[in-house]
């Protein structure tokens, strides 16, 4: 089946979105979809880290260029 295409994207804030890949999605649940459930995984694991920054207070969203130079490993 054809679920259409999933893209993830991590919400930063109301006005911060980094859009990330995705592909087309064959399963209803995205961890059972062979397409997308790396692009899930990764996506949710980008967001977990960027939170990590922001509740340890290492990076502000409201701070100017505050991702300039940003390196994270996944």
């Amino acid at each position: 089946k054809d679920y259409g295409v999933r893209l993830y994207c991590v919400r930063l804030t109301d006005n911060l979105v980094i859009l990330l890949n995705g592909g087309i999605k064959t399963q209803i649940d995205p961890t059972l979809c062979n397409n997308v459930n790396p692009h899930f995984r990764r996506a949710f694991k980008i967001a977990s880290k960027l939170d990590n920054l922001v509740n340890n207070r290492e990076i502000n969203f409201q701070t100017p260029g505050c991702l300039d130079g940003l390196e994270i490993d996944i």
